[in-house]
């Protein structure tokens, strides 16, 4: 799962939460002169309204830091394999902590940890 020179840092975004974590991956990232890409997946139509305003939070939370965002994307699918196709031409696929916690994660899996399980690159989990 080696970093690939160029391929930059794929942050998912889809709520607050996931925009303070890519804020805070998107300094770290231009520390290491990695390019910033933002990525958002609607389950339908209907949620695509959102996860374009996610984008759009998130772009302007990475702007305001001083860093540039070279790649805005949205689509509608299931997200967990939406992130990982899509992901696949990234050095780093970069999420938030999932907001499941204790007992009811032992019945419930986050999109994040199906990523972490599932790609073929690297993963980032942002608390």
């Amino acid at each position: 799962r080696g970093i690939r020179e160029n391929h930059g840092h794929l942050i998912c975004v889809c709520d607050d939460k996931s925009i303070e974590a890519a804020r805070q991956d998107a300094i770290l990232a231009s520390r290491c002169e990695c390019p910033v890409h933002l990525f958002s997946v609607a389950l339908s139509k209907d949620d695509l309204e959102a996860a374009e305003a996610a984008i759009a939070k998130a772009k302007i939370a990475i702007e305001s830091e001083g860093v540039e965002v070279v790649s805005t994307k949205t689509t509608i699918g299931n997200p967990h394999d939406e992130i990982i196709e899509y992901g696949k031409e990234f050095s780093v696929i970069v999420m938030a902590d999932s907001s499941v916690k204790g007992f009811r994660r032992f019945f419930q899996t986050s999109v994040a940890y199906e990523v972490l399980q599932h790609a073929t690159n690297s993963v980032m989990i942002v608390r």
